[in-house]
């Protein structure tokens, strides 16, 4: 509720001859007065307009990202229970064929495979810490899984849809689209298990992101990310 206050200006009833030295002075401290309580007003006023106003603005990676045949509007990046930095991870450098060498996350790439796959593991636990379920865990480090979902993601990102390269997973999720002006591979990372997370339980018998994600049973998990382009780039999660 906005409360508004009205002030008023009190002045002691004086008889003072007009034109005299007394007159001049009272007018002088009766227009300092009128003028100091304009100026609370006005500051005033102001105060009462931002606390009506509120509200802010927040840059968004992935803005018109897809996951699966959904487009999904921009929305704030991140949740607050994944880590700060990039976990090092061995399998950066690794060179794929078909996809090229997988490159760190840290490095920021505007274009090939990155390495996402143990960063992407602790967001999607951070959210099922949320409810109280038992983490994930990475499901494999070698060479050979780590090309197969590189690979899957390179295809992701050319066709904007899900995609199987016989990586043998059981359920995959899908994120898509490009990076704003100051987005990072982080962000986007951040921003695919956020919308996973939103989308909230399906109705039974059927099955959505969310519940691939949130299963009670731990399972292995594999991400992984590709860019054709700054513009135009793939998240991949696969559940096995």
């Amino acid at each position: 509720m906005l409360l508004k206050r009205c002030f008023c200006l009190c002045l002691p009833h004086t008889h003072v001859a007009e034109g005299s030295s007394l007159f001049k002075d009272y007018m002088a401290i009766k227009n300092n007065l009128i003028s100091l309580v304009r100026v609370a007003v006005v500051v005033l006023a102001g105060q009462l307009a931002a606390c009506g106003s509120g509200g802010g603005s927040e840059s968004v990676p992935g803005a018109g990202s897809t996951v699966g045949s959904a487009t999904l509007p921009a929305a704030p990046p991140a949740a607050n229970s994944s880590p700060s930095t990039p976990p090092s991870s061995s399998a950066a450098g690794l060179m794929c064929t078909g996809a090229g060498q997988v490159q760190a996350m840290s490095a920021d790439p505007d274009v090939g495979a990155v390495d996402v796959s143990e960063y992407c593991l602790g967001v999607i636990n951070g959210y099922r810490a949320q409810k109280g379920l038992a983490p994930y865990y990475l499901h494999s480090t070698t060479a050979e899984a780590t090309c197969c979902q590189a690979s899957e993601a390179k295809t992701a990102a050319e066709t904007g849809g899900h995609a199987n390269g016989g990586c043998g997973w059981k359920a995959q999720g899908f994120c898509g689209g490009g990076r704003n002006p100051n987005g990072t591979a982080k962000a986007s990372v951040d921003w695919c298990p956020k919308l996973f997370f939103q989308e909230g339980p399906a109705v039974p018998p059927s099955a959505n992101h969310y519940t691939a994600m949130m299963e009670t049973a731990p399972r292995g998990v594999m991400c992984s990310f590709y860019a054709v382009s700054r513009d135009k780039h793939s998240i991949v999660v696969n559940y096995y």
